[in-house]
C-alpha cells in the first residue's frame, strides 16, 4: 500500500516507508503476535500459541504488504498471520503516545472539560481523559459539591486505589496533623506517596470549599524540567536518574518505606516517572562520594521544577476536580489564613493504568485508530502538532542567528506577516514554523559563523511533513532554495538581506544559476515558497507587535488535521 515496503532479513522482518525509521520485527515477535483464531482465543483474546514453543531462530518465507496496508507473512510450517496496518504503526515512534511538555505559557489555555459532558458522550469523556495522558492533568469542572464525589468521578474510567489514607480524604486544617497537607502552610511542588509501593499513578483533587485569600494551586511538568536538565546538564540528569532515594512516611498507623530514584526512563532513555517530595525525602542511598553530586544535581532540578517560568496557577472553585498524573506533575500550594474561609478539597488515588486502558476501550468504541494504542489519527497529528508548538514555546528565547531578535520573535513575525497578506492557512502555519530546524541539529549556534551549514530546511521540511500536508512541508523545505531564487532574479534583493542572512547564502551555495533558477521557478510549491522567504527576511523587526504563539494554536491544529 503506497510506498510500504517489507522485506525478510536473518533476524526477521524490515518494514520501511512508516513514519519514522524503518520498523524491524524479529521473527519470533512477528510470529507470536498473530492474532488469528488457531494464535488467539476469539472470545477472551489470550494466547493459545505457547510463546516458549516458538523457534528463536524462526524467519517468514515470504512477507508482502496487501491492499489494506497489513502485512502478511507466511512461516515455514504453512502458517499465514496477518498484522493490521494500524497494528504496524503502533509498534513505530510515531504510534507512541508523546507526552505534551509544557511551561507557565500553557497558563491561558488550561485543559478544562465539563463533567456532565464527560458523563454523558464517550468522546467528551476521551478528550478530558487524553489530556491527562497528554499534559499530565486536567480539570474537570461542575462536578457535584458532594462527599466521596471524588471516588465516583475516578470511577468514570477506573477504581480507587485504597491507601492508608482510606478511600479518599480530606484536605483542609486538622488538629494534630500526621501530614502537613492539613495544615494551612505553603507547599512546593511535589508527587505524592513515593514511600508507598506502587506509588499511586493519579491523584484527584475535588474541591468542596475554596477560601478566598491564598490556597492556589501550583503546577509544574516534571517531565519538561528532566528533559531540560538532560539537555543542560546530562552529567546532573544521569546522576538523578541512577542514585536511589529514601523515602518514608510514619504515623502511628503505618510506616511505609522505599527507595527510588528521582527520574525514571524506560529502555529507549524517555524519562517516564519523576519522584519529588521534599517532606519524606530522607536522602540519596549509596556509597558517599556520590551525595554531593547528587546534591548538586537534585538542587539543579528542584530550581528548574519551582522556577515560575515552569509552572501555572489554580485557583480551583467549588466543583472543580483536578486530576493529575503523580509520576509527572508535582503539585504544590500557597499558604492560606486557616481562619479565613474554609478551604476543604477532597481527594483520591487512581492507577495510571486504569486510565490507560479505559482510553482504550473508548477508542475501540468510538471507532479510534488500533485498540493496542487507542489514538486515533486525528489524535496523532494533534499530539505531533502540540509537540512542534511546544518546541517554539521552550526554546523560543533562543537568540535568532545573529538577528536582534528571539527565535520565537521572528516566527511570529512572519507568521502574522503571512497572515496579514491574507496567505491560505496551511502557509500561515508554514511560517510560523519555517526554521523549526534549527532546533533539530546538534550544531552550535554560530555554525555559520564556523563555515558550517547546518540544512535546517531539510530537517525542518521532514518533520513537518510527518505531521502536515505538502502545503505546510514543502514551502519550509524550499525557503533557502527560493533565498538563492531571490538573489539571483531580483539584483536588489541582496540590499534586503541582513549581514547574518548573507552570510547564510554563502554556505547554501550563493545565487541560482540560470538553469537552477528555471527548475526551481517550475517546482510545485516554488511561489508560496517565494513568499515565505520575503516574510522571512522582513521578519527582524526588534520590539514588534505580534500576536502570541497561543493565537496560531488553533490554525496548527486544524491544519494538522486536515493534512
Amino acid at each position: 500500500m503506497g510506498n510500504v515496503r517489507a522485506r525478510v532479513t536473518g533476524d526477521g522482518v524490515v518494514i520501511e516507508g512508516l513514519r519514522g525509521a524503518p520498523l524491524v520485527l524479529a521473527g519470533p515477535s512477528l510470529r507470536s503476535a498473530c492474532s488469528c483464531a488457531a494464535c488467539r482465543d476469539p472470545g477472551s483474546g489470550q494466547n493459545l500459541l505457547d510463546p516458549a514453543l516458538i523457534d528463536p531462530a524462526i524467519v517468514p518465507t515470504s512477507v508482502a504488504i496487501d491492499v489494506d496496508g497489513a502485512l502478511v507473512a507466511v512461516w515455514p510450517d504453512g502458517h499465514e498471520s496477518r498484522h493490521a496496518r494500524a497494528w504496524l504503526d503502533a509498534r513505530t515512534e510515531s504510534g507512541v503516545p508523546r507526552p505534551l511538555l509544557w511551561d507557565a505559557m500553557l497558563q491561558d489555555t488550561l485543559p478544562h472539560h465539563d463533567h456532565d459532558a464527560a458523563r454523558a458522550d464517550p468522546a467528551a469523556l476521551y478528550r478530558f481523559l487524553a489530556d491527562v495522558r497528554d499534559r499530565g492533568f486536567a480539570i474537570l469542572g461542575g462536578v457535584p459539591c458532594r462527599d466521596a464525589e471524588v471516588e465516583r468521578a475516578a470511577e468514570l474510567f477506573w477504581y480507587v486505589r485504597e491507601t492508608n489514607y482510606g478511600r479518599h480524604f480530606d484536605v483542609l486544617v486538622k488538629p494534630d496533623p500526621n501530614n502537613l497537607a492539613y495544615t494551612a502552610r505553603a507547599l512546593p511542588g511535589h508527587t505524592d506517596n513515593p514511600y508507598a509501593e506502587p506509588v499511586p499513578g493519579l491523584q484527584l483533587l475535588h474541591c468542596l470549599a475554596q477560601s478566598d485569600e491564598g490556597g492556589d494551586n501550583t503546577l509544574a511538568d516534571g517531565f519538561a524540567a528532566a528533559e531540560r536538565l538532560r539537555r543542560e546538564d546530562r552529567a546532573a540528569f544521569d546522576v538523578l536518574a541512577r542514585v536511589p532515594v529514601a523515602y518514608r512516611f510514619s504515623d502511628a498507623g503505618a510506616d511505609l518505606r522505599s527507595e527510588r530514584p528521582v527520574i525514571q526512563c524506560d529502555r529507549v532513555g524517555r524519562v517516564t516517572v519523576v519522584h519529588v517530595n521534599d517532606r519524606s525525602f530522607r536522602g540519596p542511598v549509596g556509597p558517599a562520594a556520590e551525595a554531593r553530586a547528587f546534591y548538586a544535581a537534585y538542587r539543579r532540578f528542584i530550581g528548574l521544577v519551582r522556577d515560575p517560568a515552569a509552572m501555572v496557577r489554580i485557583k480551583l472553585a467549588p466543583g472543580d476536580l483536578l486530576v493529575m498524573d503523580n509520576r509527572r506533575t508535582l503539585h504544590g500550594r500557597a499558604a492560606y489564613e486557616a481562619g479565613r474561609g474554609l478551604r476543604h478539597l477532597q481527594g483520591c488515588y487512581a492507577d495510571a493504568g486504569g486510565l490507560a486502558s479505559k482510553l482504550r476501550v473508548l477508542a475501540r468504541e468510538l471507532g479510534y485508530g488500533h485498540a493496542d494504542t487507542g489514538l486515533p489519527g486525528a489524535d496523532r497529528e494533534r499530539d505531533a502538532a502540540e509537540h512542534l508548538l511546544g518546541i517554539l514555546a521552550r526554546r523560543g528565547d533562543e537568540s535568532y542567528l545573529g538577528e536582534p531578535i528571539s527565535q520565537l520573535e521572528h516566527a511570529l513575525q512572519a507568521a502574522h506577516a503571512a497572515e496579514l497578506a491574507g496567505a491560505p492557512m496551511p502557509l500561515v502555519v508554514a511560517a510560523l514554523f519555517h526554521d523549526v530546524g534549527h532546533f533539530l541539529h546538534d550544531l552550535p549556534e554560530d555554525c555559520a559563523e564556523q563555515g558550517l551549514d547546518s540544512r535546517h530546511e531539510d530537517a525542518g521540511g521532514a518533520v513537518l511533513a510527518r505531521t502536515f500536508g505538502p502545503e505546510v512541508a514543502e514551502p519550509v523545505r524550499l525557503h533557502v532554495d527560493a533565498k538563492r531564487y531571490l538573489a539571483s532574479a531580483e539584483p536588489w534583493y541582496l540590499g534586503v538581506l541582513s549581514e547574518a542572512s548573507i552570510l547564510s547564502l554563502r554556505l547554501q551555495g550563493g545565487p541560482f544559476d540560470d538553469v537552477a533558477r528555471a527548475a526551481f521557478k517550475a517546482r510545485p510549491h516554488a511561489e508560496a515558497a517565494i513568499a515565505l522567504r520575503r516574510w522571512d527576511d522582513a521578519a527582524k523587526v526588534p520590539g514588534a507587535a505580534t500576536p502570541g504563539l497561543n493565537h496560531y494554536r488553533p490554525m496548527v491544529l486544524a491544519t494538522a488535521r486536515a493534512g
